[in-house]
């Protein structure tokens, strides 16, 4: 309790909230024992919210369900007709966008259900770095994002500010409606809440602009890579409980179930920063 500064109403729910917290951490020093003994490919160790139930941290941390992904395999872009595929030849076996400096600073979206536009700004964040050639990592506003594009569709995937949304309605909007630009976070500061859109063209990062996006389905290792290698990715996944128990190492899990099945929705977006074997 002292660990992590909990405080709580009355004996009552002290002693409910130590009940969840010794169950998550028999299962911590279980999946850790696993992990030394080389049964399990991943590392758990415990956190502070292990004291609420899945269903409060999943409120918490704005989980989401989302409409099913399309499993075949297809590019889409906003206005190009694209190849079958993009997987060059030669690429390197392993990168890391985070060692070439090309990722910028990890946020806490909060319990607001944000992850699609942390994620869409990451991404963003990095094309921008690319295009004036590493000279400079700028840091724009989710806020703004998030706010302005609440309400945007594209191709029926749509952006509902703290309730959800899909990186592509996030990309679209940039390109469509705010000529490729974001506003700097030092404008629109993040809130963890729905907002006001901010349209401050004073505040409007100009050095690079974003013309346009590329969609990928289907899950073919080599155009993965291709596509990582580009750039950092918008991503998305399906958390499941014991992911919030995550430390280090490869995830994987036997709670995972079939893209398609009932129930099977991804609620997460991620940035994939890069590829390689461990």
């Amino acid at each position: 309790q002292q660990q992590f500064e909990k405080n709580y109403k009355d004996e009552e729910e002290k002693e409910e909230r130590k009940k969840i917290f010794l169950q998550n951490e028999d299962y911590v020093k279980q999946k850790h024992e696993d992990f030394l003994s080389g049964k399990s490919h991943w590392d758990a160790d415990m956190h502070d919210f292990d004291d609420l139930t899945m269903e409060e941290v999943q409120q918490k941390f704005g989980v989401h369900d989302l409409p099913h992904l399309p499993t075949t395999k297809a590019f889409q872009s906003r206005s190009r007709t694209l190849p079958s595929s993009i997987a060059p030849r030669n690429i390197p076996d392993e990168w890391n966008w985070v060692t070439q400096g090309g990722v910028s600073q990890i946020k806490s979206q909060g319990s607001c259900g944000s992850c699609a536009s942390f994620t869409t700004i990451g991404a963003v964040e990095s094309c921008m770095w690319k295009a004036v050639n590493g000279s400079e990592m700028m840091d724009l506003s989710e806020q703004q994002l998030m706010d302005c594009g609440n309400g945007h569709k594209w191709n029926g995937y749509g952006a509902s500010g703290c309730d959800g949304a899909w990186g592509e309605a996030y990309l679209d909007y940039i390109v469509t409606k705010q000529n490729g630009t974001v506003e700097q976070e030092s404008c629109a500061q993040y809130t963890g809440s729905d907002g006001t859109c901010s349209n401050n063209p004073s505040c409007v990062y100009d050095r690079a602009t974003v013309s346009d996006w590329i969609r990928y389905t289907g899950g073919d290792d080599e155009e993965m890579k291709a596509m990582v290698y580009m750039g950092p990715v918008v991503s998305y996944l399906r958390v499941i409980d014991d992911f919030y128990s995550y430390s280090s190492g490869v995830y994987d899990s036997d709670q995972c179930c079939k893209a398609g099945e009932s129930g099977c929705w991804v609620n997460h977006a991620v940035l994939t920063v890069g590829y390689g074997t461990e």
